[in-house]
């Protein structure tokens, strides 16, 4: 491509390599490579503005009209194949997850998407998630959108000025930096919307209007400095084990990436062959971005929970090969072929086809909660679908926040967050449960919990649930107020990652007999609070610990325990009130 910067590709490919490595797991701070993918986007687009403007041809509908041509089509085919990935692998669940992101990804909205929803970046959820960096892309979109528009009106208004076209961008990424660094703005805010990058794009951006000067003229110091920072942009990507705040982390990022892009835009373009290759993955680097987590999801989802060094190779061959794939006969020849004007409309209606078929069979898998099929060990069927099946029974014990009515019955008080409930639930569903009466309370704070403190009192049992791999739950202040010979603690369980790995092997004899290795931090805890609560711990592990260590992941008449590998289906919660141990309530 004429007039392609070498150097800027190569650090797209730094980018790249960075993102990719970070969702395969290896790379802790790897996902500051969409960082500099914003400086860099917001240094070409203000670049190619100024230039059209120079030339006295800037259009705004035809700037965003070409960026449209150019990333909405290849996101389409991206969605279309995720979606079919997932109607074949996918459990109901997931599916739904996936074609909601279908929808909002078509419409470069995913960003939006996962603030409403998951919220947090990290979650681990999203690890399974073959879309789910396509938040990028919408933040991205809606940069191409607003700026240019708003560069658009300057540039009517003041006939030309650049001036105040760059005051204006000064102004505005100061205002972002501000929002972005106020802490009581919510993360997913700060993560996921516009407002709060503006000051990544538009410090970019702003390397345009700084002209070329004679300082960096002498090649070596100009490339001692370039070296300089490609050393510290790899060690704030690639640093460990160091207490640094994120958001200092991605101001480094930024201002390194900067700090790059100001040297490349200052000196002569050189040619090197030690980067080339990192170039041709720079090149490369939208192609990789929109395969890798479709790849690395299903990697997970369906094949392993864990890295290793032959299934990170084996990851690395198949994004490697569906990137080529994706660059060589999709994203190159549409590029080609968007050139002529005269096949503009081809791939206008193609795409639109696409979009409207994408989205109505996404929107149809959503509105079934994602069953394509009967999956009787979760005991869905496609003639009986309803939205949330498996929370509504999970959330029955909310209904069950009421003082007790029955002085004859041993009356029961539930403490807990969701583990909590599936505690209620398994009591609900046990030989016990005409002898019992439950009371649930949700540890919303512990003056919440003070002021039913009548239901202590007059509870004959209080169980606490453990959380995850901590006791969080059991605070200082219900140990104060609640008896210990009445206070109970239940354990925290686990049944693997996925179960989209068991799903996967459905079609095998022993589908039903598979286990799963649970997280060691899981075990841990389990063991030290075996120690600290003794005869009043219920253990919810070792009840389903197979011999080998594994965890049980069907009950006894081939149910799924869990759905989401952490609460209980209706079946598990049966399953468990028969092998626990719950007489000593009632005797």
């Amino acid at each position: 491509m004429k007039g392609r910067s070498l150097r800027i590709d190569y650090l797209k490919g730094i980018a790249i390599i960075a993102v990719v490595l970070y969702h395969i797991g290896v790379l802790p701070y790897g996902f500051l490579g969409v960082d500099i993918f914003f400086v860099i986007s917001g240094y070409l687009m203000m670049k190619e503005i100024i230039s059209s403007i120079e030339r006295d041809g800037y259009s705004y509908t035809q700037y965003v009209f070409k960026r449209i041509i150019r990333l909405w089509p290849i996101v389409l085919i991206v969605g279309i194949f995720s979606l079919g990935l997932g109607f074949c692998l996918m459990l109901p669940d997931d599916l739904e997850n996936l074609s909601e992101s279908v929808i909002a990804s078509n419409v470069f909205a995913n960003n939006i998407l996962a603030a409403i929803t998951t919220k947090n970046y990290w979650n681990v959820t999203n690890t399974y998630k073959p879309l789910m960096h396509t938040w990028y892309l919408g933040v991205l979109m809606q940069a191409y959108i607003v700026f240019p528009a708003i560069f658009f009106i300057i540039h009517k208004i003041t006939q030309g000025n650049k001036k105040i076209m760059k005051y204006s961008m000064v102004v505005l990424s100061v205002i972002s930096l501000i929002l972005y660094l106020i802490p009581s703005i919510d993360d997913a805010w700060k993560f996921y919307y516009l407002p709060f990058r503006t000051y990544e794009i538009l410090s970019g951006a702003l390397l345009v209007f700084i002209p070329k000067t004679e300082k960096l003229e002498n090649q070596k110091i100009a490339k001692g400095l370039e070296i300089t920072c490609l050393i510290l942009l790899m060690c704030a990507l690639c640093m460990k084990n160091i207490e640094i705040n994120n958001q200092i982390k991605l101001l480094v990022v930024v201002s390194i990436s900067n700090l790059l892009l100001l040297i490349f835009s200052q000196t002569d373009e050189k040619e090197s062959s030690i980067l080339k290759p990192l170039a041709i993955i720079g090149k490369m680097s939208f192609s990789i971005y929109l395969i890798h987590q479709v790849v690395i999801a299903i990697m997970y989802y369906s094949v392993t929970d864990s890295i290793t060094i032959k299934t990170g190779i084996c990851c690395f061959g198949v994004i490697s090969i569906l990137a080529l794939v994706v660059y060589y006969f999709i994203e190159q020849p549409l590029n080609r072929f968007a050139h002529d004007k005269g096949n503009i409309k081809y791939i206008i209606v193609v795409s639109i086809i696409a979009f409207l078929g994408s989205t109505c069979i996404s929107g149809l898998i959503y509105l079934r909660s994602g069953v394509v099929r009967d999956i009787p060990e979760l005991g869905i069927s496609k003639e009986n679908i309803h939205r949330g099946i498996h929370s509504e029974y999970c959330d029955r014990p909310y209904d069950w926040d009421v003082d007790f009515k029955n002085n004859e019955t041993v009356n029961i008080l539930v403490i807990g967050n969701s583990f909590g409930r599936d505690w209620a639930n398994i009591l609900s569903e046990s030989s016990i449960a005409e002898e019992i009466e439950i009371s649930y309370i949700f540890p919303y704070s512990d003056e919440y919990i003070f002021e039913r403190k009548n239901r202590i009192d007059e509870a004959d049992f209080v169980f606490c649930t453990i959380s995850e791999t901590n006791d969080s739950e059991i605070t200082d202040f219900l140990r104060k107020i609640i008896p210990s010979e009445k206070l109970y603690v239940v354990g925290t369980k686990n049944f693997g990652s996925s179960n989209g790995i068991i799903y996967s092997n459905r079609k095998k004899e022993n589908y039903f007999e598979q286990t799963v290795k649970i997280n060691p931090a899981y075990i841990t805890c389990n063991e030290d609070a075996k120690k600290k609560y003794g005869e009043h711990y219920i253990d919810m592990i070792t009840p389903v610990q197979m011999d080998n260590g594994t965890i049980q992941v069907f009950t006894d008449d081939n149910h799924y325990i869990s759905q989401d590998c952490r609460h209980l289906t209706e079946k598990g919660a049966i399953y468990y009130s028969k092998i626990l141990n719950l007489s000593f309530i009632v005797e």
